[in-house]
């Protein structure tokens, strides 16, 4: 059974993350929640990206976070993985390195924003042959399809704390919506946005279908693992072309006279 951590209260003292491996041309380190995957349902947030046209060359979802602490919870995770990287660097990589130099690095999930607009954030939408791995339902837990979602609509999350992915220039938080609950006949009104999101909330109604965020952890582990096996494939293909080469010259000095 997946645990879904609700946002309030995450604990950032049960956030681990693991030795780094590498995977093709970079490391990544998976993120644990009391070791288990870490999947976090948010509050209720903004829809400010509508979603008719959504093309899976561009999956991601922009919500709107103001009259929210997600924002904050966000951030604070975002310090946590800042911090813990920093911390385990120098053993993970052997070798020192400032943390102002790794926090320039770290595409972080909050973006700083100016004291007259409002805190928004991207959440990536997971994709695999052209196919939506999102599920996507709406306030009576029906099955809808993404381009249902429109700006203005408010939605509940699931979102996949996945993992940090990193090379020698730059690192982010691998995170994703695994599911999303669409509220339609709760439209947002931009002109009372603030007090409409105090009022709102979210209930145990709110959580998603467990079941499905068990498959989708299974397609992950088995993608992970391909890209691995198909790695070592690699490997073994560049080291047996260097042994028949080594080979080819043995037999050549053999055959000088």
């Amino acid at each position: 059974m997946v645990n879904i951590i609700k946002c309030d209260k995450i604990d950032l003292d049960n956030i681990t993350i693991e030795k780094p491996e590498k995977v093709n041309k970079f490391f990544y380190s998976k993120i644990n929640y009391s070791n288990e995957p870490l999947y976090i349902q948010t509050h209720k947030m903004i829809n400010i990206k509508d979603m008719e046209n959504f093309d899976c060359k561009d999956p991601y979802i922009e919500l709107d976070l103001n009259g929210t602490k997600m924002y904050d919870i966000l951030s604070n995770i975002d310090d946590k993985i800042l911090n813990t990287t920093f911390e385990n660097w120098e053993t993970w990589m052997n070798r020192e390195i400032p943390l102002e130099v790794l926090d320039k690095m770290y595409i972080k999930l909050t973006k700083e924003f100016k004291v007259e607009d409002t805190p928004k954030i991207k959440i990536k939408l997971p994709i695999s042959k052209s196919k939506l791995l999102t599920k996507v339902f709406d306030n009576k837990k029906i099955d809808c399809e993404i381009g249902e979602l429109k700006s203005g609509f408010n939605i509940i999350c699931i979102i996949n704390i996945k993992g940090i992915k990193y090379n020698e220039k730059t690192f982010y938080c691998d995170a994703y919506a695994t599911q999303i609950k669409i509220f339609k006949e709760d439209p947002v009104n931009y002109e009372i946005t603030e007090e409409c999101l105090i009022e709102s909330d979210y209930d145990e109604n709110d959580v998603i279908d467990q079941q499905e965020l068990v498959e989708l952890l299974k397609k992950d582990k088995i993608n992970m693992l391909i890209q691995q096996k198909n790695e070592e494939h690699r490997l073994i293909e560049q080291i047996n072309m260097r042994i028949e080469n080594i080979n080819m010259e043995i037999e050549e000095i053999k055959n000088q006279n």
